[in-house]
């Protein structure tokens, strides 16, 4: 039915030449935290922010929807100020207009569906329709045919109570894409729902809100490489890395950044075109020699499944250490502890101290080398495992 896609397109503001679809300086501050990020979207563009817990991700997301009031900066959607105010010279100022939610063409849809709970599936999309002005009748319809994109035909007569937690999440984001958003807040709407029934809602994501611009938070780096071509990283209420997908997954600049890609970043200092710790116990060389002065900055990046094992055969740490100071230095080989391990679906996340590097081993191998929490073992990386990066 053409009233349906009309519907979706309407409202967006995807225009090569138009204004910013989000540009927006958050500055939030309570007591014991500080939210300070800046952030912007093209039309039509999809952005994921990841970070760990804490970080500020939701209260970016309810401050941009208008369900927090900043402390400083200001939201600016499709051009339009929305909360704070910007002057003429283009600084911002925390105080200033502040336009209710239901007004700034923004839609907030996170984990939990928050479904009408005496409507049934087709009046909750319709209720968004019908807020825009349209007939009651042709509502419905439209309504129908969301729910069948949403893949949830003939479901339209059931009430909430009477749909799976996935299909309520269905029907909520159809009723987020009848509201005719210029933009769609995402905040983990997959997180309580099984694999499964994730993979058909980010499928169906995907799918519809193909030109509406969009800021999705998500803990899931597959939700990132699927959906979104720029990944923000938020750390600490700040804004530690903001570039494509791809560089943030290959050339990550943080820890945290590297651990959504599954790679190991440890950061030293440049010594004759390898990577060092900060006292020179441990030398990686990379693939190619990182062009940065020795004493410079410099990130050591690879892959758990490229750092291979082995038990150090000493009764303590104590005569590992006594042992390493007789043993002949081998760049790619270093002595270390175990700190944890970590099961995984493909065997065990081995965690070592410092430099903190985690490797990947088979369980029969943690079995058969006795590997434990305070165990002395020697990890090895050959140098094409290991980017070199600047810092």
């Amino acid at each position: 039915m053409t009233g349906g896609a009309a519907a979706l397109g309407a409202g967006t503001g995807a225009t090569a030449a138009g204004p910013a679809a989000l540009d927006a300086r958050v500055m939030v501050t309570r007591k014991g935290f500080g939210l300070d990020a800046v952030i912007s979207a093209t039309p039509g563009e999809t952005i994921a922010i990841m970070g760990p817990s804490g970080a500020g991700k939701s209260t970016l997301l309810s401050a941009i929807a208008g369900l927090v009031r900043l402390s400083g900066g200001y939201v600016r959607v499709a051009g339009r100020v929305v909360s704070g105010r910007v002057d003429a010279g283009g600084s911002a100022r925390s105080r200033g207009m502040s336009v209710p939610p239901n007004k700034r063409g923004v839609v907030l849809l996170g984990q939990d569906a928050r479904l009408f709970p005496h409507m049934t599936a087709r009046d909750n999309v319709a209720f968004a329709l019908r807020t825009h002005g349209v007939a009651r009748d042709i509502a419905a319809n439209q309504a129908d045919e969301l729910l069948w994109r949403v893949g949830l035909p003939g479901l339209g007569g059931q009430r909430p109570a009477g749909l799976s937690g996935g299909q309520q999440q269905r029907v909520a984001l159809a009723r987020a894409l009848a509201a005719q958003p210029q933009l769609l807040l995402l905040d983990e709407p997959l997180t309580s729902l099984d694999p499964v029934t994730a993979a058909g809602i980010r499928a169906v994501i995907a799918e519809l809100r193909v030109g509406i611009t969009t800021v999705l938070v998500t803990h899931d780096a597959v939700d990132a490489a699927a959906l979104a071509s720029r990944v923000l990283v938020l750390e600490d209420g700040r804004v530690s890395q903001d570039a494509p997908a791809r560089e943030v997954f290959a050339r990550p600049a943080t820890a945290f950044a590297a651990s959504l890609a599954g790679l190991n970043r440890v950061v030293g200092q440049g010594v004759r075109g390898a990577w060092t710790d900060d006292d020179r116990r441990v030398v990686l060389p990379g693939a190619t020699a990182a062009s940065v002065p020795d004493g410079g900055g410099l990130a050591a990046v690879f892959r758990p499944s490229a750092v291979s094992v082995s038990r150090v055969d000493v009764p303590s740490w104590t005569a590992a250490l006594r042992v390493e100071r007789e043993r002949a230095r081998v760049p790619g080989e270093w002595l270390t502890r175990i700190e944890r391990l970590e099961q995984t679906p493909s065997g065990v996340r081995v965690h070592t101290a410092t430099p903190a590097v985690v490797a990947e081993v088979p369980v029969e191998d943690v079995a058969e080398l006795g590997l434990a929490p305070g165990v002395p073992v020697r990890l090895r990386v050959a140098a094409e495992n290991v980017r070199l990066l600047a810092i």
